[in-house]
């Protein structure tokens, strides 16, 4: 779960696949404290840029939600994400639409209101686009109803 946090994500997985081995990777200290509390021993965790990621493991399922946004060099990380793959493995990439809340240029940016920070202001289009550029191929693209989660694909 790359942009992991707290672990609530994992903690689902987990319940649904007590089998199943977990990753998680945040920049935040403090999350991944939280998320090694709620997560069995084995799970593994990262605190660390993902381009700085040195795991050499290949995964099954990447989970990207709403984190992708705050890449700062998004070609470079999502090369990364895509190199993280294993050759049959997906990746559930999900996103808000940010355009629909913050009108203006479609680019990095920082938000003109709230918690003003940085964050792609990009149609799905050219997140399409983005994605295919890094590799990978769309297998299905998801429409959400609300803009927090609008954007969604399951990628190969």
């Amino acid at each position: 779960d790359i942009g992991c946090g707290n672990g609530h994500t994992l903690e689902y997985f987990h319940e649904k696949y007590p089998d199943a081995k977990l990753y998680g990777l945040d920049l935040s200290p403090k999350a991944i404290e939280i998320a090694k509390e709620k997560l069995p021993d084995d799970a593994t965790f990262y605190t660390e840029f993902l381009t700085d990621l040195t795991a050499r493991k290949k995964f099954d399922l990447i989970l990207c939600l709403g984190t992708a946004e705050h890449f700062e060099d998004l070609s470079e990380n999502l090369a990364k994400v895509k190199s993280l793959l294993k050759k049959d493995g997906i990746t559930y990439f999900e996103m808000p639409n940010n355009l629909a809340y913050d009108y203006g240029l479609h680019n990095f940016r920082q938000l003109r209101s709230g918690s003003r920070q940085y964050e792609w202001h990009l149609n799905r289009k050219e997140w399409n686009d983005q994605l295919t550029q890094a590799g990978f191929e769309i297998v299905k693209e998801i429409t959400h109803a609300r803009p927090q989660w609008q954007f969604a694909w399951i990628l190969r």
